[in-house]
């Protein structure tokens, strides 16, 4: 169920896209269970500490289980932009954990799930050759109304 870089789903057409398939359960289970530890201990940066912590684990050990511990392999400069990227995602974490405390999971997720709207706009942005096509733009004309909605009426 989960695409390796050197797996022979690379090679197939679309097979970035089914690999992804399982992640939204997963992400959605996340969210739930968020909203479950807040319950118990409602601390926002404990969960955001506990969640980035268990991420840390499982990098870590999935980038050493496939041996990549050589010396001298990396940039400095690509691992200044993951931890770029480890504060953003860390203060994306903790506002989603601010808002599962003090709101519900039917109304927060949605929204939450209007991230690649963002990523998409972003990376055209950032990324030059990114291209937007007709199907990412009808995603958005639905992602954009369905948030709305469930943002003015819950």
């Amino acid at each position: 169920w989960w695409c390796s870089p050197g797996g022979a789903a690379r090679h197939e057409a679309g097979a970035k896209s089914r690999c992804c398939c399982p992640l939204a359960p997963l992400r959605s289970a996340g969210h739930l269970a968020s909203k479950i530890g807040l319950g118990i201990l409602p601390v926002p940066y404990m969960a955001a500490l506990c969640a980035n912590s268990v991420s840390l684990v499982l990098g870590v050990t999935e980038y050493g289980a496939r041996g990549r511990w050589r010396r001298g392999q990396g940039s400095a400069r690509g691992a200044w932009w993951f931890m770029v990227a480890g504060l953003i995602n860390g203060g994306s974490v903790l506002s989603l954990n601010y808002a599962l405390e003090a709101g519900q999971v039917s109304v927060v997720a949605p929204i939450v799930a209007a991230a690649p709207l963002f990523t998409l706009v972003f990376s055209r942005f950032v990324f030059r050759q990114e291209v937007i096509t007709r199907q990412s733009l009808l995603g958005m004309a639905l992602i954009v109304p369905g948030v709305i909605l469930v943002a003015l009426f819950h």
